[in-house]
């Protein structure tokens, strides 16, 4: 049905990895992406050494950006394309538009386009894409300015952030 329906890929789409294989193999023309959980090169060794995905996806955020860089060219040697999962503020995200650009098999930078304020108003300049491309700012380091007082618009809260949201709770 993904194929008939024209999908791309297929994005973390079952729990057992070694069930990734599988679903691969059913998919002419789809691929398959995932392993989110894993968090440096000897975690994905596995997914790419086995075929399970097509795409790689770990991203600075949780890799930070030297394994995601081992990562991206490990799977390359095995002709795997590297798209970060993005999914998280401005700081991630300018992070993995820079290992994007700096990697052989950069396919997309995932860009969470939900409103997030410490993606949207962390930088003094904000995050720019215009028809689909972000172009990467060319001042000293990742190119961005923190704003002045970040600390007392975005204080320090303790405790996790996966809260759920009200407007999805049921009635």
């Amino acid at each position: 049905m993904l194929e008939d329906l024209g999908f791309y890929w297929f994005e973390d789409p079952i729990g057992r990895p070694e069930d990734y294989g599988r679903v691969r193999e059913a998919l002419d023309t789809v691929m398959v992406s995932g392993h989110f959980g894993q968090t440096n090169r000897f975690d994905v060794k596995e997914w790419i050494d086995r075929d399970w995905v097509d795409i790689t996806q770990i991203d600075c955020n949780i890799g930070g950006i030297t394994e995601c860089f081992y990562v991206a060219h490990s799977g390359a040697l095995k002709g795997k394309i590297h798209c970060p999962h993005n999914w998280h503020g401005g700081f991630t995200t300018m992070s993995n538009a820079h290992l994007t650009a700096a990697i052989p098999n950069r396919h997309y930078c995932e860009l969470n386009q939900t409103f997030n304020p410490l993606k949207e108003e962390v930088f003094k300049e904000p995050l720019t894409v215009k028809n689909g491309w972000m172009e990467l700012p060319e001042k000293p380091g990742y190119g961005v300015e923190i704003i002045d007082d970040i600390e007392k618009k975005f204080p320090y809260v303790p405790g996790t952030y996966h809260r759920p949201n009200p407007n999805l709770l049921p009635g």
